[in-house]
């Protein structure tokens, strides 16, 4: 199940204030003013995952950052796990989805999960395709 609170008109009440928090919280996002902050929770949505339920599937081009809020994601290479997240983490795949590039592991939940999904369109449409990051 997926919460998109975009939907609907503007951003507002407690299910934005929930996700502009949970954005602060993330040091790569921690520096931003409150403004842009709000901005990029407008973008924002949250996925809820049940135990098997995919992600991001290995090899496919990464188009979001996502941030654990809770639960375990299994990291498969192939038919293998490779290791596992658990949150609250900060962001994972980051990297690779900064660039474009594509998934290198699949990303299958554990059990229960709740991911902040930020679409990396809305990142560079609010921060530009040239805009250093953040944070350090």
């Amino acid at each position: 199940m997926t919460v998109d609170v975009t939907k609907g008109g503007a951003v507002g009440g407690a299910a934005a204030r929930g996700i502009v928090n949970e954005l602060a919280s993330v040091p790569a996002f921690a520096r931003l003013a409150p403004d842009m902050l709000s901005a990029l929770a407008a973008a924002c949505h949250i996925q809820d995952l049940g135990t098997g339920d995919l992600a991001v599937r290995q090899g496919s081009r990464l188009t979001d950052i996502h941030v654990l809020l809770s639960g375990t994601m299994m990291l498969v290479a192939g038919n293998a796990e490779v290791g596992q997240r658990r949150g609250p983490e900060t962001t994972f795949l980051l990297a690779e989805a900064l660039t474009g590039a594509a998934a290198p592991v699949t990303l299958r939940a554990a059990g229960t999960v709740r991911l902040l999904v930020l679409p990396l369109a809305a990142l560079r449409a609010r921060l530009g395709d040239g805009a250093a990051w953040p944070c350090r």
